[in-house]
């Protein structure tokens, strides 16, 4: 996934920080992207499934801090 704008070296170049858009970088950091493609498998979709999994079970491992 591509950065926010306001992160792209253009828009860097003029000046934009990570403190410009705060929640649009907060978001960022957070997000994944899944492959979408066409042409995805049923095995490859099982596979990106399967990984999703698994990553959600290490997560679940961690105790939530409070924010």
């Amino acid at each position: 996934m591509p950065p926010p704008l306001h992160l792209q070296a253009s828009y860097a170049a003029l000046g934009h920080q990570p403190e410009s858009c705060p929640v649009a970088t907060q978001e960022y950091a957070r997000e994944i992207s899944l492959p979408i493609y066409s042409r995805l498998t049923d095995d490859d979709v099982q596979r990106v499934i399967d990984s999703v999994e698994s990553i959600l079970k290490c997560f679940r491992a961690i105790p939530r801090l409070p924010r």
